[in-house]
């Protein structure tokens, strides 16, 4: 009985060390490694259900990383069915499930079941004991954080990051605490106040590099490389796109290299240089469709639709932004929804169209004033009194 005691000490310390080696090599943006690693343990039948769920688990964190959103989706569900006993570190494993699995289901554009998912996680994070509890409980809040900003509710998605740097900060975790401050600055950026949101991002890359979390120092220069366009400095904000590119391309990370691609392309739009930007916006939008992303389709039929605007190409720009209005309308993007109605109703109106104009920019007012967005209300209803004249 002993013998047998001892290989089964030894078997599970094995598997620790797989796990635990696997979780410093994500760290680290080396995905494969760190594949291989959790899939060592889940392809271990001898193991118990539970390990091995755990290490699926981690697995489809690997996929939402690299933003393969419907493989992330198979692995975490398989996990969840896998677990059947009511341990707390069974409990702590589901939580983790349903943090992932908010993330997931809000990457695909499902914004009511992420809501839900979310929402149920937090409070199932209660039956939780100890420091896991505030662990589960800061990345849950990180996911909700990205739901409300994509609802465009800026200040709920500030709350929940804010909570999400508390509790890292409180648990030590200076990746997660990375995480949120780069989130946090992204809010501000939207908010389009850009010193706090350069603050942050800023705080987020020496944060990052420190502790040599190659992904956060990608999303780094990525963020300050958006602040910079936003500021008109095309030169600086370039050289830091191209650094974030060079980085995601190495973590072989499809959702990195989307944001940069799609970032770029606003960059050449905002030149005018719309020849350039055109071929960005198709990678971007075939990058989305492969890893299953309705706002990125969404928004590059919103700019297709904005270009054609721009070269007088009016009857061209409407199916591009009725298709923008039906992606970002599944998952109940209301800033995508607004601003599609609002250069539909543009073109409309170029088109001499002024009751199909008026009923498009009546649309595109209403959301306006219910997202508090005062430049997409003054645009809308400027346009608006032009269509009823």
């Amino acid at each position: 009985m002993k013998v047998r005691s001892d290989k089964k000490d030894l078997r599970d310390l094995m598997h620790y060390a797989l796990l635990s080696r696997g979780d410093v090599f994500l760290n680290l943006g080396k995905y494969e490694e760190a594949g291989a690693d959790y899939n060592s343990v889940y392809e271990n039948m001898s193991l118990p259900r539970l390990q091995r769920a755990i290490a699926l688990r981690k697995y489809a964190d690997i996929h939402k990383l690299r933003g393969h959103n419907r493989l992330a989706l198979e692995c975490v569900e398989k996990a969840e069915a896998m677990i059947k006993e009511n341990s707390q570190t069974a409990v702590f494993e589901k939580c983790a499930i349903g943090a992932t699995k908010t993330w997931v289901l809000y990457a695909m554009g499902n914004m009511d079941n992420a809501l839900k998912q979310g929402m149920a996680a937090i409070e199932f994070s209660r039956s939780l004991r100890g420091r896991n509890r505030y662990t589960i409980r800061g990345q849950i809040c990180n996911c909700l954080g990205s739901i409300y900003m994509n609802l465009g509710e800026y200040q709920r998605a500030l709350e929940y990051y804010g909570q999400f740097l508390k509790i890292s900060r409180r648990a030590g975790n200076k990746i997660h605490s990375a995480v949120a401050l780069g989130n946090i600055g992204i809010i501000y950026n939207r908010l389009r106040d850009y010193d706090r949101s350069l603050y942050y991002s800023e705080e987020q890359l020496r944060l990052s590099d420190s502790i040599g979390y190659v992904y956060g120092k990608a999303l780094s220069y990525l963020n300050c490389a958006i602040l910079y366009k936003n500021r008109k400095k095309y030169n600086k904000a370039k050289g830091l796109f191209n650094r974030a590119s060079e980085m995601f391309t190495k973590l072989a990370d499809d959702h990195g290299s989307a944001l940069v691609c799609v970032n770029l392309a606003l960059l050449y739009y905002e030149y005018r240089k719309y020849e350039k930007a055109a071929p960005l916006f198709s990678e971007y939008e075939k990058i989305c469709r492969r890893t299953g992303d309705p706002k990125g389709i969404g928004f590059s039929n919103l700019y297709f639709g904005k270009i054609r605007i721009r070269l007088k190409e009016y009857p061209e720009a409407i199916p591009f932004l009725e298709k923008a209005i039906e992606a970002f309308g599944n998952m109940k993007y209301k800033m995508g929804v607004c601003q599609a109605f609002r250069y539909k109703g543009e073109a409309e109106l170029l088109l001499g169209k002024k009751p199909d104009a008026a009923a498009s920019l009546e649309k595109a007012s209403e959301l306006a004033e219910q997202l508090k967005d005062d430049v997409l209300k003054k645009e809308s209803r400027r346009l608006l009194g032009e269509a009823r004249k």
